[in-house]
This record gives structure tokens, sequence and C-alpha cells, in this order.
């Protein structure tokens, strides 16, 4: 698994690329461009804000939605798999696992790929 450290020197290159890690333990990363801003946290590779210059958050975000590894984030854009809704278990999470568990960045995409 990536640690903080190895991300934040892998991408050290990158100005617009910011990463943290919450008092949770969940390691965020932030993405500045001249009139967007958009943070994600990695477990779940989950879009929690995505904000464009002078206007408020695209996407609503509880004040209580992270800073719980192995659990949902409340808000945002999350992935949503293998299911959605409720689990035909009650031992499996509801909506899929892919949100609860850490996802691993492997690169950004260089300039010449911007869209």
């Amino acid at each position: 698994m990536q640690t903080l450290e190895d991300y934040q020197a892998r991408f050290q290159a990158y100005e617009q690329v910011r990463f943290w890690r919450t008092e949770g333990g969940l390691i965020m990363l932030e993405l500045v461009a001249d009139d967007v801003c958009a943070r994600f946290c990695l477990q779940g590779a989950q879009l929690l804000q995505l904000r464009f210059r002078g206007q408020p958050p695209v996407f609503w975000l509880s004040g209580k939605a992270f800073d719980h590894p192995g659990r949902a984030i409340r808000g945002g854009l999350p992935l949503c798999w293998p299911w959605f809704g409720p689990a035909d278990t009650p031992d499996r999470p509801a909506h899929g696992f892919a949100r609860n568990v850490p996802w691993r960045l492997t690169g950004l995409w260089p300039e010449e790929h911007a869209w």
C-alpha cells in the first residue's frame, strides 16, 4: 500500500497537486487548476469536492463525512460497486465495497493529454 510520503515524493513535481492525511488517517488529494479545485479521498477514490472559482461547491459533503478508515464517506461522488443499494446479506456494505477500501493513484495525465 502506498503511504502519504510515497505520494508526496512521486508527485512533488506537480505544483497543482497536494496530498495530506486526515486526523483519522485517510489520504486526501487536491488538484488545483486555474478556475477549479477538486478534492478526492483515496479511500473509495471518491470525489469529495468540486468547486469553480467564485462558486459554491458542486457536491454536498457532510461535516461528519470522513475520518473513519473502512467506512463509507457521506456526500461527494462515491463509486458504488459491485452493487447499488442495500446488500443482499447483512455482512455486506450498502452500495458495495469499492467505496470503503483504499485505492492507489498510479499516475496523472500529462498536460499534452489534457481535455
